[in-house]
């Protein structure tokens, strides 16, 4: 598995839809998920390509939504982008990839402000309600109506990058006053052995 520094604009034209988009913070709310998950994982998002337009769907405070990506390049200070194995992604698993998001998405399905509170991982994981999402459990949630994954939705940040659907190279393209950061875990657990039910959240408070 080898980490590319690269950029952006570089990522662009390349970037497929089911890509994960992952980022972390130096400030904010978003340090404070890094510190209880114990990860440089804040938040993640999945690449939408609509034509020339690179989208990500996303879990928000505003809710549910699909916009473009460079606004979270903007307020990131550390950003990778990680590509789903194409193969993967056949005709069907694709639609249904794209059905799960254009559903939550016009619904603009709530955040789930719960996942925020350390408690919620505390040698557990927050209790399955769809009716309001996070980050990453939109994203797995995703993975599993598309037969990528099997296992709990309940994931932090970097279990989604752990999870082994991605390709073997990823991409460091914007990094902060500690220089690029490479993802531990990055594409190694097996996406069918369900192996996040029966163990506590990667880096979770013990």
């Amino acid at each position: 598995m080898t980490m590319i520094l690269s950029s952006l604009e570089v990522i662009r034209p390349l970037a497929r839809t089911g890509g994960v988009f992952s980022y972390g913070a130096e400030r904010g709310l978003a340090q404070w998920i890094e510190s209880f998950t114990d990860s440089d994982q804040s938040h993640v998002s999945l690449a939408i390509v609509q034509g020339p337009l690179l989208m990500v769907a996303e879990a928000i405070g505003a809710g549910t939504k699909v916009r473009p990506v460079n606004l979270n390049w903007e307020n990131a200070a550390d950003m990778w982008y990680l590509p789903l194995r194409q193969e993967l992604l056949d005709p069907l698993a694709l639609y249904k990839l794209l059905d799960f998001i254009r559903d939550v998405s016009e619904r603009e399905v709530p955040y789930d402000f719960r996942a925020l509170l350390p408690g919620q991982w505390r040698n557990r994981r927050p209790p399955e309600d769809f009716s309001r999402l996070y980050c990453s459990e939109l994203i797995s949630l995703g993975f599993l109506r598309a037969g990528l994954y099997e296992g709990t939705p309940e994931l932090t940040p970097a279990e989604v990058c752990n999870l082994n659907l991605y390709e073997d190279n990823y991409y460091c393209i914007k990094w902060g006053r500690d220089g690029p950061k490479e993802i531990p875990g990055y594409n190694t657990v097996d996406p069918r052995g369900n192996l996040f039910s029966t163990m506590p959240p990667v880096g979770a408070p013990q």
